[in-house]
């Protein structure tokens, strides 16, 4: 069973747990209960941080874990959800109403609290007396904003920056000043929901008590601490190999080496027909299966080049290929591969560039550096997930909010791509080096050129 069918199924089922709307109890009344370390497990089994000790099934069959965490129908407020036009129902108001076996019954046997069946595809969890205890303690405070979390309060929220991932100290620095000057801006307009931001970055490691992190660049073992930590990272500075997972907890504002490398090869199938096609990618950033040896082709013959290297690995070939008489006719590479154009007037060289040339331009514009701009556009982003998070917000409503941005644009000129399906900011946008004298109905035509890059 698929993920996606999974979650069908959980969704199907979801309006089973309407059943535990009913006045069952007399706990309505109480005060909320303190927090606890139980509250504390119930909420990571509740967003999945935490899996159930046993998989839970439908029918029968076991369910992925990924697709069984209560929050996946539910929400991150518990306001519910809707998928494959099934509704899961809104279970705010049954928090603190409903008895731990009335919950028990129906998350284990699917029996509403009158002891009829629910729904058939309502999944069966084998919980542990300590996860139905949890789930008990944690059940009160869903939806609470007096929930507590790391890095809120009810005047300031925390955000962390940690950029261990960029190698040098300035770009370091600037990124952080572009991301206080956003701050600076929003806090004299009045925050965000009656909350100042406060900005705490870190040199060394993941930052403490914040509630999320902005404008990062992590490195691997990093990433990966985040969803035990429930530390959304929104709008990551790091270029990542492969795409971001859009369940994740990194949002990377810029592309991924292979997005990148998919619009080179989608550059290249549109090359001059008079030149071999050949893709030189050691490190297997595209689908083309040509990447692991160059051809010895003949005196005379014509290229075009989509390379996945650094530099210095393709001026290596281009210099072995201009002594055995190959003409190199186009050469594309990743813009973050090599620092600046190449001066060669009879090569059609093109960049895949990781960020909008819009960014670029208004970072000219604006007499700033390029990282100062990113560091603007990745608190901008988050600002704005925050705003629209409203002022009961959790890591994983602020995450949801991120999926929401598509068409945002924290620059003028630069709109945002993140969706349910796509966890990257901007899309990798073509730039001709040094164009080809070529008509104007080329298919490259409409790239603009420039004389190098800001």
């Amino acid at each position: 069973m698929s993920p996606h069918s999974a979650l069908t199924l959980l969704l199907a089922a979801a309006t089973g747990l309407a059943a535990l709307q009913m006045p069952c109890s007399a706990r309505a009344s109480e005060p909320l209960p303190p927090w606890t370390p139980a509250a504390e497990q119930g909420r990571a089994l509740f967003y999945g941080t935490r899996p159930f000790t046993q998989p839970a099934t439908v029918s029968g069959a076991p369910m992925p874990a990924s697709a069984v965490a209560c929050v996946q129908c539910h929400g991150p407020l518990g306001e519910g959800s809707r998928e494959a036009n099934v509704a899961a129902p809104d279970i705010r108001w049954a928090a603190g109403k409903t008895s731990r076996l009335n919950l028990a019954n129906a998350l284990r046997d699917g029996r509403d609290a009158t002891g009829r069946p629910l729904h058939p595809a309502m999944p069966r969890y084998a919980l542990t007396h300590d996860e139905v205890a949890a789930l008990d303690a944690f059940w009160p405070w869903l939806g609470n904003a007096a929930q507590p979390q790391s890095g809120i309060s009810s005047n300031e929220l925390r955000l962390g920056v940690a950029l261990e991932g960029i190698a040098h100290a300035d770009a370091r620095a600037q990124v952080m000043a572009g991301v206080q000057s956003v701050l600076d801006q929003t806090n004299a307009a009045g925050g965000v929901h009656g909350r100042q931001l406060r900005l705490l970055p870190s040199d060394r490691g993941l930052p403490s008590d914040v509630f999320a992190l902005v404008a990062s660049a992590l490195l691997p073992a990093q990433q990966k601490l985040l969803r035990d930590q429930r530390l959304p990272s929104i709008a990551t500075l790091d270029v990542q190999a492969r795409n971001a997972d859009p369940s994740g907890w990194q949002w990377p504002l810029l592309p991924s080496l292979e997005q990148q490398a998919r619009i080179a090869m989608e550059q290249l199938q549109n090359a001059p027909a008079d030149c071999i096609r050949w893709t030189f990618d050691p490190r297997g950033l595209s689908i083309s299966s040509e990447t692991q040896r160059t051809p010895k082709w003949p005196a005379g013959t014509r290229l075009c080049v989509a390379a996945f290297a650094p530099a210095a690995e393709v001026d290596s070939l281009r210099s072995r290929w201009r002594e055995a008489g190959i003409t190199l006719k186009q050469l594309i590479e990743l813009s973050g591969m090599r620092a600046k154009p190449l001066e060669a007037p009879e090569l059609d060289h093109r960049l895949i560039l990781f960020v909008p040339l819009a960014v670029a331009d208004h970072a000219e514009r604006q007499g700033q550096s390029l990282w100062f701009v990113l560091g603007q556009a990745a608190a901008r982003t988050a600002v704005e997930a925050l705003a629209r998070s409203g002022r009961n917000v959790v890591p994983e409503s602020l995450l949801a909010q991120a999926r929401s941005l598509t068409g945002y644009a924290p620059l003028p000129g630069a709109p945002l791509a993140f969706s349910r399906s796509q966890a990257h900011g901007w899309q990798p946008e073509p730039f001709v080096s040094r164009p080809p004298a070529s008509p104007a109905s080329s298919p490259f035509s409409e790239l603009r050129s420039r004389k190098e890059l800001p």
